[in-house]
Protein backbone atom coordinates (compact mmCIF):
# COMPACT_ATOMS: atom_id res chain seq x y z
CA UNK A 1 0.00 0.00 0.00
CA UNK A 2 2.47 2.77 -1.10
CA UNK A 3 1.44 6.13 -1.31
CA UNK A 4 3.33 8.43 -4.01
CA UNK A 5 5.64 11.04 -2.17
CA UNK A 6 3.61 13.56 -0.70
CA UNK A 7 0.49 12.34 -0.47
CA UNK A 8 -1.43 11.46 2.40
CA UNK A 9 -4.06 8.73 3.35
CA UNK A 10 -7.74 9.88 4.19
CA UNK A 11 -9.13 9.16 6.86
CA UNK A 12 -12.47 9.71 8.21
CA UNK A 13 -13.33 12.15 10.89
CA UNK A 14 -16.04 11.45 13.48
CA UNK A 15 -18.15 14.93 14.31
CA UNK A 16 -16.60 14.27 18.20
CA UNK A 17 -12.86 13.76 16.73
CA UNK A 18 -13.56 16.92 14.68
CA UNK A 19 -14.78 19.39 17.63
CA UNK A 20 -12.04 18.04 20.00
CA UNK A 21 -9.25 18.65 17.46
CA UNK A 22 -10.26 21.86 15.67
CA UNK A 23 -11.71 23.91 19.03
CA UNK A 24 -10.00 24.35 22.35
CA UNK A 25 -12.40 23.36 25.03
CA UNK A 26 -14.30 26.50 26.42
CA UNK A 27 -15.03 27.27 22.76
CA UNK A 28 -16.09 23.82 22.34
CA UNK A 29 -18.65 23.96 25.14
CA UNK A 30 -19.65 26.92 23.63
CA UNK A 31 -19.80 25.50 19.91
CA UNK A 32 -22.07 22.86 21.59
CA UNK A 33 -24.58 24.94 22.72
CA UNK A 34 -24.76 27.59 20.20
CA UNK A 35 -25.76 23.96 18.39
CA UNK A 36 -28.42 22.98 20.71
CA UNK A 37 -29.72 26.31 21.12
CA UNK A 38 -30.55 26.28 17.22
CA UNK A 39 -31.94 23.01 17.46
CA UNK A 40 -34.45 24.25 19.95
CA UNK A 41 -35.40 27.32 17.66
CA UNK A 42 -35.91 25.13 14.86
CA UNK A 43 -37.37 22.29 16.05
CA UNK A 44 -41.30 21.66 14.94
CA UNK A 45 -44.01 22.05 17.22
CA UNK A 46 -46.20 18.98 18.52
CA UNK A 47 -49.25 20.81 18.99
CA UNK A 48 -49.91 21.58 15.07
CA UNK A 49 -48.25 22.13 11.95
CA UNK A 50 -47.37 25.51 12.32
CA UNK A 51 -43.83 26.70 13.02
CA UNK A 52 -41.32 29.45 12.83
CA UNK A 53 -41.23 31.16 9.51
CA UNK A 54 -44.81 29.68 8.79
CA UNK A 55 -47.39 32.14 7.72
CA UNK A 56 -51.02 31.94 7.42
CA UNK A 57 -53.02 33.89 5.20
CA UNK A 58 -56.48 34.61 5.22
CA UNK A 59 -58.89 35.97 2.63
CA UNK A 60 -62.49 36.97 3.67
CA UNK A 61 -64.71 36.57 0.60
CA UNK A 62 -68.76 37.40 0.05
CA UNK A 63 -69.17 34.29 -2.18
CA UNK A 64 -67.55 31.87 -4.98
CA UNK A 65 -68.19 35.16 -7.49
CA UNK A 66 -65.56 37.36 -5.36
CA UNK A 67 -62.00 37.87 -6.33
CA UNK A 68 -59.94 35.57 -4.45
CA UNK A 69 -56.74 37.15 -2.57
CA UNK A 70 -53.49 35.92 -4.69
CA UNK A 71 -49.34 36.35 -4.80
CA UNK A 72 -47.75 39.03 -1.89
CA UNK A 73 -51.72 40.09 -1.61
CA UNK A 74 -51.09 40.96 2.53
CA UNK A 75 -49.54 43.80 4.15
CA UNK A 76 -46.87 40.78 5.53
CA UNK A 77 -44.47 40.75 2.42
CA UNK A 78 -44.55 37.34 0.24
CA UNK A 79 -42.71 35.76 -2.70
CA UNK A 80 -43.94 33.55 -5.26
CA UNK A 81 -46.96 31.85 -5.41
CA UNK A 82 -48.38 31.52 -1.52
CA UNK A 83 -51.88 29.94 -0.69
CA UNK A 84 -54.53 31.68 0.57
CA UNK A 85 -57.09 30.59 2.82
CA UNK A 86 -60.16 31.85 0.66
CA UNK A 87 -63.26 31.62 2.69
CA UNK A 88 -66.63 31.99 1.23
CA UNK A 89 -69.44 32.65 3.63
CA UNK A 90 -72.57 35.86 4.83
CA UNK A 91 -72.86 34.05 8.06
CA UNK A 92 -69.98 33.23 11.42
CA UNK A 93 -67.36 30.83 10.57
CA UNK A 94 -66.95 27.59 13.01
CA UNK A 95 -63.50 26.18 13.19
CA UNK A 96 -62.57 26.53 9.29
CA UNK A 97 -59.53 24.69 8.99
CA UNK A 98 -55.94 26.80 7.70
CA UNK A 99 -53.33 25.93 5.77
CA UNK A 100 -50.06 27.77 5.53
CA UNK A 101 -48.48 29.49 2.51
CA UNK A 102 -46.95 26.24 1.29
CA UNK A 103 -50.66 24.72 1.42
CA UNK A 104 -50.19 22.28 3.93
CA UNK A 105 -52.16 21.98 6.64
CA UNK A 106 -51.39 23.54 10.49
CA UNK A 107 -54.17 22.22 12.42
CA UNK A 108 -55.33 25.78 13.50
CA UNK A 109 -58.87 26.93 12.88
CA UNK A 110 -60.54 30.47 12.36
CA UNK A 111 -64.20 31.10 13.91
CA UNK A 112 -66.22 34.49 14.27
CA UNK A 113 -69.29 35.63 15.68
CA UNK A 114 -71.18 38.66 15.12
CA UNK A 115 -70.95 38.33 11.59
CA UNK A 116 -74.58 38.61 9.35
CA UNK A 117 -73.17 39.66 5.90
CA UNK A 118 -70.98 39.74 3.02
CA UNK A 119 -70.28 41.90 0.19
CA UNK A 120 -67.59 42.91 -2.29
CA UNK A 121 -66.53 46.05 -4.22
CA UNK A 122 -66.43 45.75 -7.96
CA UNK A 123 -65.29 49.57 -8.57
CA UNK A 124 -61.42 48.27 -6.80
CA UNK A 125 -59.10 47.77 -9.54
CA UNK A 126 -57.80 43.50 -10.24
CA UNK A 127 -54.07 44.28 -8.65
CA UNK A 128 -53.12 41.19 -6.57
CA UNK A 129 -53.09 43.91 -3.53
CA UNK A 130 -55.99 44.61 -3.97
CA UNK A 131 -57.74 41.22 -3.86
CA UNK A 132 -57.52 40.82 -0.48
CA UNK A 133 -60.02 44.37 0.17
CA UNK A 134 -62.18 43.85 -2.89
CA UNK A 135 -64.30 41.53 -0.73
CA UNK A 136 -65.09 41.26 2.85
CA UNK A 137 -67.46 40.19 5.41
CA UNK A 138 -69.48 42.42 8.15
CA UNK A 139 -71.48 42.86 10.95
CA UNK A 140 -74.83 44.32 11.46
CA UNK A 141 -75.22 48.18 11.51
CA UNK A 142 -73.91 49.14 15.34
CA UNK A 143 -72.97 45.22 15.90
CA UNK A 144 -69.46 43.88 17.36
CA UNK A 145 -67.85 40.97 16.07
CA UNK A 146 -64.99 38.56 17.63
CA UNK A 147 -62.59 36.25 15.50
CA UNK A 148 -60.57 33.31 17.46
CA UNK A 149 -57.96 30.95 15.89
CA UNK A 150 -57.37 27.69 18.19
CA UNK A 151 -55.20 25.06 18.41
CA UNK A 152 -52.40 27.71 18.27
CA UNK A 153 -48.90 26.08 19.20
CA UNK A 154 -46.99 28.20 21.97
CA UNK A 155 -44.54 30.50 20.62
CA UNK A 156 -44.12 33.84 19.25
CA UNK A 157 -46.77 35.82 16.55
CA UNK A 158 -47.17 38.76 14.48
CA UNK A 159 -51.15 39.07 13.84
CA UNK A 160 -52.12 41.19 11.20
CA UNK A 161 -55.84 42.38 11.37
CA UNK A 162 -57.37 43.66 7.34
CA UNK A 163 -60.32 45.36 8.06
CA UNK A 164 -62.27 48.01 8.04
CA UNK A 165 -61.01 48.93 4.12
CA UNK A 166 -64.53 49.42 2.31
CA UNK A 167 -67.38 51.27 4.20
CA UNK A 168 -70.31 52.97 1.90
CA UNK A 169 -69.98 56.64 2.36
CA UNK A 170 -66.86 58.67 1.58
CA UNK A 171 -68.07 61.67 3.23
CA UNK A 172 -67.28 60.07 6.77
CA UNK A 173 -64.11 59.04 8.65
CA UNK A 174 -64.11 55.29 10.19
CA UNK A 175 -62.56 53.80 13.09
CA UNK A 176 -62.69 50.71 14.08
CA UNK A 177 -61.18 49.59 17.30
CA UNK A 178 -59.58 45.99 17.35
CA UNK A 179 -58.70 44.53 20.67
CA UNK A 180 -56.45 41.44 21.50
CA UNK A 181 -56.20 40.80 25.49
CA UNK A 182 -55.68 44.28 26.95
CA UNK A 183 -54.43 45.84 23.86
CA UNK A 184 -56.24 47.94 21.08
CA UNK A 185 -55.28 49.24 18.37
CA UNK A 186 -57.25 51.31 16.07
CA UNK A 187 -57.85 50.99 11.84
CA UNK A 188 -58.93 54.44 10.96
CA UNK A 189 -60.60 55.08 6.76
CA UNK A 190 -60.76 58.16 5.81
CA UNK A 191 -63.13 60.47 4.26
CA UNK A 192 -61.51 59.82 0.70
CA UNK A 193 -62.95 61.65 -3.00
CA UNK A 194 -61.11 57.83 -4.49
CA UNK A 195 -60.94 54.81 -3.32
CA UNK A 196 -56.44 55.33 -4.21
CA UNK A 197 -56.62 57.48 -0.82
CA UNK A 198 -56.74 53.90 1.34
CA UNK A 199 -56.47 50.79 -0.96
CA UNK A 200 -53.18 48.80 -0.84
CA UNK A 201 -52.81 49.77 -4.67
CA UNK A 202 -52.63 53.26 -4.30
CA UNK A 203 -52.20 54.20 -0.83
CA UNK A 204 -49.86 51.21 -0.34
CA UNK A 205 -50.08 49.06 3.07
CA UNK A 206 -49.99 51.25 6.09
CA UNK A 207 -50.69 50.34 9.70
CA UNK A 208 -53.62 52.23 10.96
CA UNK A 209 -54.85 53.31 7.57
CA UNK A 210 -55.83 49.50 6.07
CA UNK A 211 -54.35 47.02 8.81
CA UNK A 212 -53.61 47.01 12.43
CA UNK A 213 -50.89 44.24 13.55
CA UNK A 214 -50.41 42.75 16.87
CA UNK A 215 -46.91 41.02 18.60
CA UNK A 216 -48.28 37.88 20.62
CA UNK A 217 -46.80 35.54 22.81
CA UNK A 218 -48.70 32.17 23.83
CA UNK A 219 -46.71 30.47 26.81
CA UNK A 220 -48.37 27.30 25.94
CA UNK A 221 -50.86 26.10 23.26
CA UNK A 222 -54.34 27.45 23.05
CA UNK A 223 -55.93 30.18 21.40
CA UNK A 224 -55.56 34.04 20.28
CA UNK A 225 -59.12 35.90 20.45
CA UNK A 226 -60.03 39.44 19.52
CA UNK A 227 -62.95 41.63 19.56
CA UNK A 228 -63.73 44.54 16.61
CA UNK A 229 -66.36 47.20 17.86
CA UNK A 230 -68.63 48.74 15.64
CA UNK A 231 -66.84 51.95 13.95
CA UNK A 232 -67.08 55.50 15.37
CA UNK A 233 -67.33 58.38 13.03
CA UNK A 234 -64.40 60.74 13.88
CA UNK A 235 -65.24 63.45 11.04
CA UNK A 236 -67.73 63.60 8.50
CA UNK A 237 -70.95 62.26 8.75
CA UNK A 238 -72.35 58.75 7.37
CA UNK A 239 -74.67 55.67 8.67
CA UNK A 240 -73.17 52.97 8.17
CA UNK A 241 -71.10 51.76 11.22
CA UNK A 242 -70.43 48.28 10.57
CA UNK A 243 -67.38 46.18 11.50
CA UNK A 244 -65.73 45.51 7.79
CA UNK A 245 -63.58 42.00 7.73
CA UNK A 246 -61.48 41.77 4.71
CA UNK A 247 -58.89 38.94 6.01
CA UNK A 248 -56.09 38.02 8.45
CA UNK A 249 -52.11 37.14 8.09
CA UNK A 250 -50.66 35.14 10.83
CA UNK A 251 -46.91 35.33 11.11
CA UNK A 252 -44.95 32.42 13.54
CA UNK A 253 -41.69 34.69 14.39
CA UNK A 254 -38.87 33.29 16.74
CA UNK A 255 -39.62 34.32 20.34
CA UNK A 256 -37.61 37.53 21.67
CA UNK A 257 -35.46 34.87 24.18
CA UNK A 258 -34.35 32.93 21.93
CA UNK A 259 -33.14 35.42 19.79
CA UNK A 260 -30.87 36.76 22.51
CA UNK A 261 -29.70 33.35 23.31
CA UNK A 262 -28.82 32.29 20.12
CA UNK A 263 -27.12 35.95 19.70
CA UNK A 264 -25.13 35.44 23.09
CA UNK A 265 -23.88 31.83 21.71
CA UNK A 266 -23.02 33.07 18.36
CA UNK A 267 -21.10 36.17 19.61
CA UNK A 268 -19.42 34.19 22.33
CA UNK A 269 -17.85 31.52 19.78
CA UNK A 270 -16.92 34.36 17.41
CA UNK A 271 -14.84 36.24 20.44
CA UNK A 272 -13.36 32.59 21.69
CA UNK A 273 -12.12 31.60 18.17
CA UNK A 274 -10.55 35.16 17.20
CA UNK A 275 -8.46 34.56 20.83
CA UNK A 276 -7.44 31.16 19.57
Amino acid sequence: NLQPEGARMKTKTSPASFLHKSFPGQTRSTLIAFTVLMGMALAPQTQADFVVGDLINVDLEHDSNGTAATGDAGPFSQTGTPTWNVVNTTSNLTNVALSDAGGQSTGITLSTTGITGAWRNTAFTTDSADSVVRDYINSAIGGNTTFTFSNVPAGTYELYVIAGVFQWEATAEYTTNVTIGSVTQSVVRPIYTDVSDFIPSGLGWVEGTNFTKFELTLESPGTISGTMFSPTITAGSGDDQRVFMNGFQLVAIPEPSTIVLVGISLGSLLIFRRRR
